[in-house]
């Protein structure tokens, strides 16, 4: 485990055995190992906010294959654009200060038993998630809710015009946990 430490203006970096057992040792292995265990302090790196933006058709949970919306993200489905998703969520999010908007014209929809429409959970983060409707948002299934939310914080706003449906058993418009 790596430790940071300041002294005399000067920063040090503290090794703990078991992350680097060769610290102590001479030649071309000590080497190798400093840099090894460098490399994954290095690694380490803060998560970044993205921005992304579906303006056509798709069949793909937040708009593209192996997208993820994990904090301080934005995913926008503008006029045009559509979400369209079997046995899975439309959206789906984690952590806090994502912000998910379906413009006028944008659409959502899924087929299948627990897909939800849109789907955030920001755990524990003081970051509330933003969802912002003017648009359509539509599931077909058992237990599939329009929006299903949790987590500390959550500012929904849907516009007049919008339009949430659910045909299913035990399918909400929008659900709060």
């Amino acid at each position: 485990m790596a430790r940071f430490a300041t002294q005399d203006k000067r920063t040090q970096l503290e090794t703990d055995r078991e992350t680097c057992p060769g610290r102590r040792r001479s030649g071309l292995r000590a080497l190798l190992l400093s840099s090894s265990c460098l490399a994954v302090l290095a690694g380490a790196q803060p998560a970044q906010a993205e921005d992304f933006i579906v303006n056509t058709p798709t069949a793909f949970t937040n708009g593209a294959d192996g997208r993820e919306i994990d904090g301080d993200d934005t995913l926008t489905v503008e006029d045009g654009g559509s979400i369209t998703v079997m046995d899975a969520s439309a959206i789906f999010g984690t952590g806090g200060g994502n912000s998910v908007t379906i413009a006028t014209g944008g659409s959502i929809e899924t087929t299948g038993d627990d897909s939800f429409g849109i789907f955030t959970n920001g755990g524990n983060s003081t970051a509330p998630n933003q969802i912002d409707i003017s648009g359509s948002v539509t599931t077909h299934g058992e237990r599939s809710d329009a929006g299903l939310f949790g987590g500390a914080g959550l500012i929904v706003t849907i516009h007049a015009g919008a339009i949430i449906e659910t045909f299913g058993g035990d399918a909400s418009g929008i659900a709060v946990e």
